[in-house]
C-alpha cells in the first residue's frame, strides 16, 4: 500500500472510465432506492460523505475543459436543492480551479481542497465551505507545498494532510480558521475525527516507509504487523474502519481488538472506507497479476450485523447500476460512486423503513 495524493485518485479514476451520459434518475429496488446524484454540466461525479441530514458531497464534471483535462468542482446535493456548485473563486481566471469536497458536517459545513488543473499537485490548498461565507482557504505554513482537509466533525474540528516542500506527507490539523497544527512525531495523514477528538489516519512506523494505522492524540498503533495499514475513518464510539495486511483486507477495530473482515472468493483484496455504528462500508477489488496498484473489479460492500454483502445483489438486475465504491453510510443512507449505464456517476442508496 503506497501513499497516493488524492487528486492523482480523482485522475485515474476519469482516465479508467468511457465517456457517456446518463439523466439523473431514481430506480426502485426491493426495499430499497438508488439516487443518480447528477453532475454539474458534464458527465460524470463521485459522492464522499453524508451527513445526518441527508446531504452528500463530493465531486462533479462541469463539463468545461482546461487543455484536454475536464474540470470538476466540489459539489454538495441535498433532496430540495440537488447539486450545487460550491466553488467561489473568480471563473474568469486563466487557470480554472478543480476542487473535490471530502467531508462535511451534521451542520452542513464542508471540507476538502482546490487547486489549478494543471498536473502540478503542489498546487492544491485545503478549504472550508459555510453556507454564510462560502469556500475559504484553511490556513497553510510556509513548509507546506500542498495540503488537504479531509475530515471534519460537529465541533468544527478538521483534520487532513499535505506535502511539505521536501515531499514528505504531514497529517494535520485545523480548529476553524485559527493556525494549521502538524500531528507530533507522524509523517503521514488525518483522514477522520469524531466528536471526542479522537483522529484516525496513518503514518509511516518504522524505516521500511510502510504505513501504520493510528490515532492520536496521543500516536496510537492500532494495526501492527510487517504489512502496511491505513485508518479511513472513525466513528462516535471510537470504532475504527480502513486496510490492513499484504494484500489489503477490511477490518474492524472496535474495544482494542482488530476484526478482519471478509473478503469474496472472487475478489482479492479490500477497504473499509465508512463507518457508522455497528455497518462498515466499503469496496472489493482485483490486484492485477502485474504487481502494480490498480484496483480491478471494483465493488461497492456493505458489512452490518456480522453479515457482509454486495451493494449490488440489493439492485434490480436491470438497474443500469454497477456500484464500484460505497464511501459513507449514516443511518439507513449509503454514498458513493458506480456505473450507471457505464459512466462514473455519484449515488445515494437508501434502505427504505
Amino acid at each position: 500500500m503506497q501513499f497516493v495524493p488524492r487528486l492523482s485518485l480523482v485522475i485515474l479514476a476519469l482516465a479508467a472510465l468511457a465517456l457517456g451520459a446518463a439523466p439523473p434518475q431514481a430506480t426502485a429496488a426491493p426495499g430499497y432506492t438508488i439516487i443518480d446524484l447528477g453532475t454539474l454540466g458534464g458527465e460524470r461525479s463521485a459522492a464522499t460523505a453524508v451527513n445526518k441530514r441527508g446531504e452528500v458531497v463530493g465531486w462533479a464534471d462541469t463539463g468545461e475543459v482546461q487543455g484536454d483535462r475536464p474540470v470538476y468542482h466540489a459539489f454538495l446535493w441535498d433532496q430540495e436543492q440537488g447539486m450545487r456548485d460550491l466553488s467561489s473563486w473568480d471563473r474568469d481566471a486563466e487557470d480554472e480551479m478543480n476542487g473535490v469536497a471530502q467531508d462535511l458536517n451534521d451542520r452542513g459545513e464542508v471540507v476538502g481542497w482546490f487547486g489549478t488543473s494543471s498536473p502540478d499537485f503542489r498546487a492544491n490548498r485545503a478549504f472550508l465551505w459555510q453556507s454564510n461565507t462560502g469556500m475559504r482557504p484553511l490556513p497553510q505554513d510556509s513548509s507546506s507545498s500542498t495540503m488537504s482537509a479531509n475530515g471534519i466533525n460537529n465541533r468544527g474540528v478538521i483534520v487532513g494532510d499535505g506535502v511539505s516542500i521536501a515531499g514528505t506527507p504531514i497529517p494535520v490539523l485545523w480548529r476553524g480558521f485559527r493556525e494549521m497544527q502538524q500531528l507530533q512525531h507522524s509523517r503521514g495523514s488525518a483522514q477522520a475525527v469524531n466528536d471526542r477528538g479522537t483522529i484516525a489516519g496513518w503514518d509511516f512506523g518504522n524505516v521500511a516507509q510502510t504505513e501504520v494505522a493510528v490515532t492520536w492524540p496521543p500516536r496510537r498503533i492500532i494495526a501492527r504487523g510487517p504489512s502496511s495499514s491505513v485508518a479511513t475513518d472513525i466513528d462516535s464510539r471510537g470504532s475504527i474502519t480502513g486496510s490492513h495486511g499484504l494484500h489489503g483486507y477490511p477490518f474492524l477495530y472496535r474495544n482494542g481488538q482488530l476484526t478482519a473482515l471478509p473478503i469474496p472468493e472472487d475478489r482479492t483484496s479490500g477497504e473499509g472506507l465508512a463507518i457508522w455504528k455497528d455497518t462498515v462500508v466499503g469496496v472489493h477489488w482485483n490486484r492485477p497479476s502485474n504487481g502494480t496498484a490498480d484496483r480491478l473489479d471494483e465493488r461497492a460492500f456493505i458489512w452490518q450485523r456480522g453479515r457482509m454483502r454486495d451493494l449490488n445483489e440489493l439492485l434490480p438486475p436491470d438497474s443500469g447500476w454497477h456500484l464500484t465504491a460505497a464511501t459513507d453510510v449514516h443511518g439507513s443512507t449509503i454514498v458513493g460512486r458506480g456505473l450507471h449505464n457505464g459512466v462514473l456517476r455519484a449515488f445515494l442508496l437508501k434502505r427504505q423503513q
